[in-house]
């Protein structure tokens, strides 16, 4: 990306009560050190880079809301006939990052589904899908290529095999739900030329968007979440959301964004439950109209609304004085 680099790193405003490794605040503490240890290396390690992108498609999840006939919404937890339910983005963007020589350096893996292949059903830690499908796409390329599995919208999407029992082969539907993801990636990632770009450039607007609590007696209470509009070399946008979109979200963002190249992240920069459009938090179900949403209805709207704006701002076509 060129030979100026500029490091920042941000200490946490987290306030630990105790660094005990068995409390949750402890394995804050652990979490926040192993982040910031990572950082400083990369930033040592830091070598010249050049970027390409592609997309591709996988068949592995659905959408978990069943619209019926007189409007509501029945809960749908897993799909093994893999039946259409709603909408869905099967789409799977890839994001490779070549060194000079055109060597892989990382392959970043850009798709929407909950990885809850083990579910509530299984007491052991896990990466679900996420963990074999980086695992396939390292061993794939060899040498130090690292492989990371970004989350889209994925507020209502599941694998079609979800919550699987452990009398069920849930390790074997797990793999193949990997499985498949990992193909394509691969695919894609070979199939992509990265080029230096003649004007390396990363430009990032964030922004705080203030919104209400959705339910009474909290619903005057305001909530800060974090935006942020990124464009790569005038040419890659990414929008993050501080929790889970829907779907829907990152099909408009893809129609709205004013370049080709766009990723969409959730789940970035904080947590704040799940952020379901107007149509379906008037339709109800789990994450629309339930406990775990949290938020007003129209908030991911604004979000989508005021990331598409900065990207055009950072592309100059929007001014901040009249035009002649």
């Amino acid at each position: 990306m060129g030979a100026n680099r500029t490091l920042v790193v941000y200490e946490s405003t987290w306030k630990i009560v105790e660094d005990d490794e068995n409390t949750a605040s402890g394995w804050e503490r652990q979490t926040l050190d192993k982040v910031s240890k990572a950082i400083l290396a990369a930033h040592e390690h830091a070598v010249d880079a050049q970027l390409g992108i592609g997309y591709g498609s996988a068949d592995v999840g659905y959408n978990r809301r069943k619209l019926k006939a007189d409007g509501t919404v029945e809960m749908i937890w897993e799909n093994p006939e893999r039946r259409p339910m709603g909408p869905v983005d099967p789409r799977v963007a890839v994001l490779r990052i070549d060194d000079k020589h055109g060597r892989p350096i990382a392959i970043l893996v850009n798709h929407a589904l909950h990885p809850v292949v083990f579910g509530v059903r299984g007491l052991s830690y896990s990466a679900d899908f996420v963990g074999p499908l980086t695992e396939t796409v390292e061993s794939s390329f060899g040498g130090t290529t690292v492989c990371l599995f970004v989350q889209r919208a994925c507020g209502d999407i599941n694998p079609y095999y979800a919550d699987v029992p452990p009398d069920q082969d849930p390790v074997g539907k797990r793999d193949w739900t990997a499985g498949i993801l990992a193909k394509e990636a691969i695919r894609i990632a070979n199939e992509i030329h990265t080029k230096v770009a003649e004007q390396p450039l990363i430009q990032v607007m964030e922004d705080t968007l203030t919104s209400q609590g959705r339910w009474t007696p909290v619903a005057k209470v305001d909530y800060l979440l974090p935006v942020s509009a990124i464009l790569i070399d005038q040419q890659i946008a990414l929008l993050t959301m501080p929790g889970e979109p829907f779907v829907d979200f990152q099909t408009r963002w893809r129609e709205r964004c004013p370049v080709a190249s766009c990723l969409f992240a959730g789940y970035a920069n904080g947590y704040f439950g799940y952020f379901p459009t107007i149509r379906a938090a008037a339709e109800g179900g789990y994450g629309a109209a339930d406990d775990e949403t949290w938020i007003e209805p129209g908030a991911g709207e604004r979000m989508l609304d005021l990331a598409t704006i900065r990207i055009y701002e950072l592309l100059h076509r929007l001014h901040p004085l009249p035009q002649p």
